[in-house]
């Protein structure tokens, strides 16, 4: 990385993916009020269809038994 000069850098967080629910899940109450939707950010824009297709291709990789074991 460039901009790293001789720091060691280590980036394993780009190749994690959580959930829309993700945050809400380990919040506590009062940390959960400050979490907003994601089709209610605005900094970034927001596939509602493609978080679906996401949950949806989830749900079909946790069901086969045979790439759950891999």
């Amino acid at each position: 990385m460039t901009y790293a000069g001789n720091r060691r850098i280590i980036d394993v967080d780009s190749h994690l993916f959580e959930l829309d629910d993700f945050l809400h899940a380990v919040a506590t109450d009062e940390e959960a009020a400050f979490i907003r939707p994601m089709e209610a950010q605005t900094e970034l824009p927001v596939s509602l269809e493609a978080i679906d297709r996401g949950r949806e291709h989830l749900d079909r990789r946790n069901a086969d038994p045979e790439l759950m074991a891999k």
